[in-house]
């Protein structure tokens, strides 16, 4: 998505597609809501997360329209959500909770909530 010139986009679930075109899918996903200021390494590119025998893990730019992502892709996974915006938290909870994935563990700074224990 270009944005006032910037591009953004969420990095790391072309990999779970493509795996899931092939009739496989992992048990869980990583999902992480960046902010501005998120540290990450520049070495690991999250699509590349499964072929170096790591957990599939999906990185949301501060950029990103949550409410425009699409996170079929998620459909019967167990979901660990991470972020440091309670809000950004709140927003993708709610999208990807639409796409019936197996369990949504969400976790940040004064909030942590596990779907399982719910059920």
């Amino acid at each position: 998505m270009i944005v006032s010139g910037e591009w953004f986009e969420m990095r790391g679930h072309m990999a779970i597609k493509d795996l899931r075109r092939m009739g496989k899918k992992p048990t869980q996903v990583f999902v992480v809501l960046l902010e501005d200021d998120s540290k990450l390494s520049k070495y690991v590119d999250p699509e590349d997360m499964l072929i170096n025998g790591f957990l599939p893990e999906v990185l949301v730019e501060p950029g990103d329209d949550i409410h425009r992502l699409d996170f079929r892709f998620l459909v019967g996974v167990i979901v660990h959500l991470q972020g440091q915006n309670v809000d950004r938290l709140r927003s993708a909870f709610g999208q990807i909770r639409l796409c019936k994935p197996a369990r949504i563990v969400v976790s940040g700074p004064s909030i942590f909530y596990d779907t399982l224990e719910k059920a």
